[in-house]
């Protein structure tokens, strides 16, 4: 089996006979009229296929002038291009658009020290090269990367017959720029003032609810006063804590603030408050 790498994108015109490609995922695909192939791949065929290319330029080529090229050898380096995860979890947040996220990865295989990496972002390319172990690693703007979801990185290298072979790899990955939707509801709340030897082992029970996006153990602040408390939310966005009736005592008010965070990492919060409401009353909450 002979390789022909695509100088250009191009589309088959025409094909009779074994011819295939191999994938930015290093798959091998057969090729059939009007399929599309990237610039940089690898295409495969037998002596005896008959095919023909449409380029990105407009012009033709067909299987003779390709054969005839010496570029069409089976001797091609064997190498595997590895990306890893463009963040911990693959997920570009807020926090992480803002700043530098290092791309990283490595070829393993046939390697060339110091062998060139290219990585495409639709009108940005960034070069870098291997280091003696095969690894890659780039800063690449945040920002950039959250513009789109993936990358193209492409490793060049050549032959024994100095023919230059790539190999290329697209790497998904998903971009969430806003936190979760939230929102937070308290309870009223009534406190019975009482004389200092009555409230030793009062309470004031604080309740709520989280609503939409939450997640189970949530943070609940609750403020009173400047001191600050806190709980958690249950699995159906409920909270509830009891707070000593003398630290409550002349306060004119209770917030409770909610933080959320989403699977990449956005942070959400949102505030409430009620007013205390003092009463005559036996103690209630």
């Amino acid at each position: 089996m002979s390789i022909y790498i695509t100088p250009q994108s191009a589309i088959v015109k025409s094909v009779s006979g074994l011819l295939k490609v191999k994938d930015h995922q290093g798959e091998t695909l057969s090729l059939h009229e009007t399929d599309y192939i990237n610039e940089g791949e690898m295409i495969l065929f037998n002596q005896d296929s008959i095919f023909s290319l449409t380029l990105n330029n407009g012009s033709e080529i067909c299987h003779r002038q390709i054969k005839s090229q010496p570029m069409a050898y089976s001797s091609t380096p064997l190498t595997e291009l590895v990306i890893n995860d463009i963040t911990t979890n693959n997920i570009i947040n807020i926090i992480e658009a803002s700043r530098d996220i290092k791309v990283s990865g490595y070829v393993k295989g046939d390697i060339e020290p110091n062998g060139e990496i290219q990585i495409d972002l639709k009108n940005n390319q960034y070069c870098t090269h291997l280091d003696l172990s095969g690894h890659f690693s780039i800063d690449i703007p945040g920002f950039i990367l959250a513009e789109h979801d993936h990358i193209t990185v492409r490793y060049r290298i050549k032959d024994e017959k100095h023919n230059i072979f790539c190999t290329s790899k697209v790497k998904q990955y998903n971009v969430m720029l806003v936190g979760p939707y939230i929102d937070l509801t308290l309870c009223p709340i009534h406190v019975h003032k009482q004389p200092p030897s009555e409230v030793a082992n009062n309470k004031v029970t604080v309740k709520g609810l989280a609503k939409y996006q939450f997640s189970e153990n949530d943070k609940v602040t609750i403020t009173i006063n400047h001191h600050q408390y806190i709980t958690r939310i249950d699995t159906h966005g409920y909270f509830s804590l009891d707070i000593d009736y003398q630290d409550v005592l002349a306060a004119q008010q209770i917030t409770a603030t909610l933080t959320s965070y989403d699977i990449s990492g956005n942070q959400s919060s949102i505030s409430t408050s009620q007013p205390i409401q003092y009463t005559k009353d036996k103690l209630s909450s």
